[in-house]
C-alpha cells in the first residue's frame, strides 16, 4: 500500500497546480512524520533506505517551485524526511552520492531568497 501511496504522492509533486504541489508537500510530511516516531503510527512500515533515497530528488525540485508556498512547505517536509533515516544502521560508504546529493541539493538554499527556506534548511539534522 505505500508503494501505490508515494507513487501517487511524487507524481502529484510535478502536478501544473500549485496547490496540488502544496497538498503533496503536506501529505509527504505527514507521512514522513508519523514513520519518524513524532505521529501515532511509528510503524507506517514500507519506508525502509532505498524508497527514501528514491525521494529525495523529487523534494529537491520542489525547494525550487515558482510558488513560495511551496517551497516553504517542501523545506518542512525535508526537515522531516531527514528524521526518517535509522541513522545508527545506515552505511555511509553504501550510500555516498545519494549523502552528497542531499547536501548538495540543501546547501544552495542556505543562501535562498526566503529567510524561512534558509531557516528550514539550516535546521535540519543532517547527521550520517
Amino acid at each position: 500500500m505505500i508503494e501505490e501511496l508515494l507513487t501517487q504522492l511524487l507524481s502529484t509533486l510535478e502536478d501544473d497546480l500549485s496547490d496540488t504541489r502544496l497538498l503533496s508537500c503536506r501529505v509527504l510530511r505527514q507521512l514522513f512524520l508519523n514513520h519518524s516516531g513524532g505521529g501515532l503510527d511509528h510503524h507506517v512500515g514500507g519506508l525502509d533506505q532505498d524508497r527514501l533515497h528514491r525521494i529525495y530528488p523529487d523534494l529537491l525540485r520542489r525547494l525550487d517551485d515558482g510558488c513560495d508556498d511551496v517551497r516553504i512547505a517542501a523545506a518542512q517536509t525535508f526537515s522531516q524526511y531527514m528524521k526518517c533515516f535509522d541513522h545508527r544502521g545506515y552505511n555511509v560508504a553504501l550510500y555516498r552520492a545519494h549523502i552528497e546529493a542531499i547536501y548538495h541539493g540543501l546547501l544552495i538554499h542556505l543562501d535562498d531568497q526566503d529567510a524561512e527556506i534558509q531557516l528550514s534548511v539550516l535546521g535540519m539534522e543532517l547527521q550520517y
